[in-house]
């Protein structure tokens, strides 16, 4: 047998802010391959807990909360940033809307356990989940696949990768799915309930300018359209439902630039990132078939990152890393409440 076959694969992981062999971190970091995930059919970050078991994850309307070791927030509300940071090629999403997508590009995602605030700031008191998608190389990809299941639902799911010159390389992925038919029925309005769909496309550009400098484009564009956690029956014995649909519209974008220079001695690296988010929710409190309490929030998001870092190349004999970090966040919010439950008592309607 050749003993150069036994062992354990290295496998490389960055959320560090360094590229190490996993074996070498020194903090408790699970990696989960793009294997592992096409093996077990895992395509969104919802699927994470089934992955890695110190992660969970619901949802708060339009927003993900992720807990690490049991660490998280359960206020998802606009402007709320979480206790577990969420990062995607680099880029920090302090969004919680925007934690809610589905990947077909994913090349893994990295899983930090523990506070990480002495790299990854304030929001990372929990851990941090770090999802990094494919790199467009020097030959042409293509992934695709269509699928049907339950409930009538649709999913599509396409990648396609090719080098433009010898130099510059790119990417687009596409990802989408239907569900025709509802896990539930809304009675009042004779309509379908508890519903999703989704559309997304991600695109790279990988310019290698020399063997020590390369420039990475990226752009992603995500809509979520569904009442999976607005929506709900009332009590068994009570008269109706909900006399309003509920409805959880979701859409949000991004472009980032990240620079990387090999120096020799350390790496010099860049990012630069602005996002846009738009969420608009709607639903009936109440639940029953009377217009009493009803809810209408729509929600604005930006924000814009920019990080410059220079990290040594070497451990030995010690490792270290200078750096800054900017990161604005602004969120325009309107909740208004309506419903005869704010009306005069004289106007009210009572059925």
């Amino acid at each position: 047998v050749d003993q150069t076959d036994r062992g354990l694969s290295a496998i490389i992981v960055t959320a560090p802010r360094r590229a190490e062999n996993l074996q070498d971190v020194p903090i408790s970091v699970t990696a989960v391959t793009a294997a592992s995930l096409t093996n077990s059919g895992l395509s969104a970050t919802k699927d994470l807990p089934q992955m890695v078991s110190s992660v969970q994850m619901s949802r708060y309307g339009p927003s993900g909360l992720f807990f690490v070791r049991g660490v998280g927030t359960t206020n998802g509300a606009a402007g709320e940033e979480g206790a577990n940071a969420f990062y995607v090629d680099g880029v920090y999403l302090g969004d919680l809307h925007g934690s809610i997508n589905n990947f077909n590009n994913i090349a893994r995602v990295e899983v930090l356990k523990g506070p990480q605030g002495t790299l990854l700031g304030r929001n990372a008191t929990g851990g941090l989940i770090h999802i990094i998608t494919r790199e467009p190389g020097q030959e042409t990809v293509f992934d695709g696949q269509i699928g049907y299941a339950n409930y009538d639902t649709i999913s599509s799911q396409l990648y396609l990768a090719t080098p433009i010159t010898d130099s510059i390389s790119a990417d687009i992925a596409y990802t989408g799915l239907h569900q025709n038919d509802g896990w539930g029925r809304n009675l009042t309005l004779n309509t379908k309930n508890k519903v999703t769909d989704y559309g997304g496309v991600r695109s790279k550009i990988i310019a290698r300018v020399t063997d020590d400098f390369k420039l990475s484009f990226a752009g992603d564009y995500f809509k979520i359209d569904d009442n999976q956690f607005l929506a709900w029956r009332i009590a068994d014995g009570t008269v109706g439902t909900a006399n309003r649909p509920a409805k959880n519209r979701n859409k949000t974008w991004g472009f980032s630039m990240t620079g990387e220079i090999d120096l020799g001695f350390a790496n010099l690296t860049s990012i630069t990132a602005a996002r846009r988010g738009r969420n608009h929710s709607n639903f009936d409190v109440d639940g029953g078939p009377l217009d009493l309490v009803n809810i209408d929030a729509p929600v604005k998001t930006r924000q814009f990152q920019q990080e410059i870092r220079l990290g040594s190349k070497t451990t030995h004999p010690f490792a270290w890393q200078l750096g800054g970090f900017y990161f604005n966040s602004k969120v325009a919010a309107l909740q208004t409440q309506s419903g005869d439950a704010f009306a005069p008592a004289n106007l009210r309607q009572i059925g």
